[in-house]
């Protein structure tokens, strides 16, 4: 779902969809770190870093100040899940948030109409 919605907001803005900017390993700090590192040695630093959570974030924007480089100055890093680490951090990640008790409720709901469907068959 966050790959779709990736992909929705860059193309409801006419930003073309670049295989080669694009980082895809895991959700721990380490490819933040291992992302940074390849995009600087393949000379394709962006605007903006759009990592899909926190951990992400927090390893390229340590592996970056490591470089040398000022964050929000020289890019921004933005994070998914609104985590506490996003906002700690130095400097802070802007991330985006959702509704975890809402998703709780609608996974739950989803469970009893399963289970209330298995005891009615």
């Amino acid at each position: 779902m966050r790959w779709q919605a990736y992909e929705d907001v860059l193309q409801r803005y006419g930003i073309p969809l670049e295989n080669d900017r694009i980082w895809n390993e895991s959700y721990e700090v380490e490819s933040g770190v291992r992302a940074f590192i390849h995009f600087q040695e393949k000379h394709l630093l962006p605007d903006a870093f759009v990592c899909a959570n926190e951990n992400i974030a927090v390893g390229l924007c340590h592996q970056a100040q490591q470089e040398g480089f000022k964050i929000p100055a020289d890019f921004c890093v933005t994070g998914f899940d609104n985590f506490d680490k996003a906002s700690y951090y130095r400097p802070r990640i802007t991330t985006v948030s959702y509704e975890r008790e809402v998703i709780a409720e609608a996974a739950m709901d989803l469970l009893v109409q399963i289970w209330g469907a298995e005891y009615n068959s």
